[in-house]
């Protein structure tokens, strides 16, 4: 994790465990309303805070701004946004930890490459709905969950006016980018010893 990036662990009361309980239970449809009416009760036990940087304020106000353009990748491809809080006299945004192992990781290095160029394709192309461009091309800006791969950092994203044909040939550079940064990252664990070829 970076510096500005903090998990937070909450412990839960009898009450908020009986709720979250009989949550589980309930229909997706009636389960949402819920969630949307009193969020305060649906908030999970573990969390990210993560804080403004140092001279950061306008990269924070815009990830704010596109957590909310893209509300509806929340959970799917981007974390959920619980708001914005205060943490040590910072700004800071409350995201869900999505768990999964960073692509920078060892636990994340294990992915052959097509499979990794397809599941970056289809997280990029989650995106190009809201006609953004996920830009903040570093391996440790995305993780691995299950079979899928989810962005975590909205900080730095192009929102210029493209034609579909630029948006595409953008994304298909990006992926090209991060495979080969991949790939290479993949070769200096195997030297290092974090990670062996299976045979």
């Amino acid at each position: 994790m970076h510096p500005n990036v903090l998990r937070l662990k909450l412990q839960p009361s009898v009450t908020d465990s009986i709720i979250q309980t009989i949550l589980g239970y309930l229909p997706p449809v009636i389960r949402s309303r819920f969630e949307s009416a009193i969020p305060e009760w649906t908030i999970p036990s573990q969390l990210i805070v993560k804080k403004v940087k140092e001279k950061w304020g306008e990269e924070f106000n815009r990830e704010k701004a596109a957590y909310a353009q893209l509300e509806p990748l929340q959970g799917i491809v981007i974390p959920k946004l619980f708001g914005e809080v205060r943490y040590e006299n910072t700004r800071a945004l409350l995201l869900s930890d999505i768990g999964g192992a960073c692509l920078a990781m060892p636990e994340g290095g294990l992915l052959e490459l097509d499979d990794l160029r397809r599941l970056l394709n289809e997280a990029f192309a989650a995106f190009v709905p809201f006609r953004i461009l996920q830009q903040d091309s570093k391996l440790d800006s995305f993780h691995l969950i299950g079979d899928r791969i989810m962005c975590v950092d909205l900080e730095i994203l192009g929102q210029e006016p493209l034609s579909d044909e630029d948006l595409y040939a953008n994304i298909k550079c990006e992926v090209n980018h991060l495979v080969k940064c991949y790939e290479e990252h993949q070769d200096c664990l195997w030297k290092d010893g974090y990670i062996t070829i299976a045979t």
